[in-house]
């Protein structure tokens, strides 16, 4: 209820005002790092399907990026569209925030030093997090042996993922990370996990699955997290 709130918010500050200054395609704004002051990317007018985003703007290094507004600025919701983004070597901030939910595939240069990318999918750049999937991701998904944990809500509302491939070796799973994955049926949670918290709520997993996971784990997985 908090998140709908914030979110019906967040479409009517958007669309009544555009904050910072616009070039071509983009709106951006001043953000300030630990090492650094640059540009974050705040919004986009674009049509394209997939976005580059620029190293630099007006001589000036774009060193943030937030995913949750694209689709916002001039373009409404844009459901119809699979959004690709380009994240150049640059950037050492990405900003997970919803509403993100018509990104189909976050790609990452291999120069960067702070994020990596597989099958559009965000990591770390050493790759042992996952750090989130888009939201119009599809079908059976495998994430990389190396893994080692995923990251809150790291693949929450993505309702169209139907089975996850979990590598061994994980062994920490954020709370809420497959939360109203609703068309989520097959999943392995390797023997490497000790304990998990409220993570599948929402979820459509088969009955075999509920069984097991209960009894490993108990109850409290289904649950809805209490914040």
């Amino acid at each position: 209820m908090k998140k709908l709130a914030f979110y019906c918010l967040f479409i009517f500050i958007s669309d009544c005002f555009i904050f910072g200054q616009s070039e071509n395609e983009f709106v951006f704004t001043v953000f300030n790092s630990e090492n650094k002051t640059g540009l974050e990317i705040i919004g986009y007018r674009g049509n394209s399907e997939t976005v580059v985003i620029p190293n630099y703007i007006n001589g000036e290094p774009v060193i943030s990026v937030n995913l949750g507004v694209f689709g916002r600025f001039g373009n409404r919701f844009n459901d119809d569209k699979n959004w690709v983004i380009e994240i150049p070597s640059g950037v050492e901030n990405i900003i997970i925030s919803w509403p993100d939910n018509t990104i189909y595939s976050i790609n990452v240069s291999p120069d960067n030093n702070f994020y990596s990318s597989v099958d559009g999918i965000l990591y770390n750049k050493e790759r042992t997090t996952l750090i989130h999937c888009p939201r119009r991701k599809s079908g059976e998904i495998y994430v990389p042996v190396g893994v080692k944990s995923i990251k809150m809500e790291a693949f929450e509302f993505c309702r169209y993922i139907t089975k996850i491939n979990l590598p061994d070796g994980l062994t920490d799973i954020d709370s809420m990370a497959f939360q109203f994955c609703s068309g989520l049926r097959r999943i392995n949670i390797p023997s490497s996990v000790k304990r998990l918290g409220p993570v599948f709520y929402g979820t459509n997993l088969d009955q075999d699955l509920i069984k097991e996971f209960t009894r490993r784990f108990g109850p409290i997985i289904f649950e809805p997290d209490g914040r």
